[in-house]
């Protein structure tokens, strides 16, 4: 399978769709990141939430609502077929919501385009993005063709320590207090969060916290200890030595370069 991305945006949380319905000339993914909303292609409504993925085909209008504050991720990519030539209609999946057997991989391949997008821009290397894009629609493949018995299930636990760690990444929060509240140990913690996300609790901590970093770089003045204090650090220091090891530049830098 090959794919090749035209343009791909990840949403703040906003109460509600800039626009209510769209037709594209390419075919499109609308996935929530963030609470849930609903679609339609005109034959009734549909419900769609964390991990789900919406497709929509070329020339087909894409109408969409929602009732309270989400985040979204848009995908607009050429799917090209065996013989190089773009599908339209003749794709492996149809259009609407797709079946998925483990959201959680799909969310952990979402968090990656996005933490690539952000780093480096979207346009710095589009085969590595055009693998991730593909990934998930072979994800969805695969799931179409197996029950939603089979294998893989979500982790509802999981689930809810990642939105712990969402919610709660600006405290002190350390890996025990999250095994604790679990109810397992350490390792039983990080092995199933690391099956249901595809990275460990502890780098998905620090990715929440250098995109808050980030954020109060750009978007404050604040002092780099004050900046620390909010994102869960101890003090400026030791988030200049994790900023720099993530970023590959000083918080400093950071500013200066990317700063309008």
């Amino acid at each position: 399978m090959r794919v090749g991305l035209v343009r791909s945006y990840f949403s703040g949380t906003r109460k509600h769709f800039l626009y209510p319905e769209d037709r594209y000339e390419h075919w499109v993914i609308l996935a929530a990141v963030e609470g849930e909303f609903e679609f339609s292609f005109g034959d009734g409504w549909e419900k769609a939430g964390r991990g789900d993925i919406v497709l929509c085909p070329p020339g087909d209008v894409l109408r969409r609502r929602a009732d309270e504050p989400l985040g979204f991720w848009f995908c607009e990519f050429v799917w090209y077929g065996p013989d190089e030539r773009p599908l339209e209609t003749s794709a492996p999946l149809g259009r609407g919501r797709q079946p998925a057997l483990h959201p959680g991989r799909i969310l952990s391949t979402l968090q990656l385009i996005r933490d690539y997008g952000e780093d480096y821009g979207y346009d710095a290397d589009p085969e590595y993005l055009n693998h991730l894009i593909a990934d998930i629609l072979h994800l969805c493949i695969w799931s179409s063709k197996r029950s939603r018995t089979a294998v893989f299930a979500s982790d509802p636990l999981m689930e809810q320590a990642a939105e712990t760690i969402r919610l709660k990444a600006g405290e002190p929060l350390t890996l025990g207090d999250l095994a604790e509240s679990a109810g397992l140990s350490r390792s039983q913690f990080t092995r199933r969060f690391q099956a249901a996300f595809g990275v460990s609790p502890a780098a998905y901590l620090t990715r929440i916290r250098m995109r808050m970093g980030r954020t109060l770089l750009l978007e404050t003045g604040l002092t780099l200890d004050e900046i620390a204090e909010r994102c869960g650090y101890q003090n400026g220091f030791y988030f200049s030595r994790v900023f720099r090891k993530v970023h590959g530049m000083s918080p400093s830098a950071f500013r200066r370069a990317h700063r309008v």
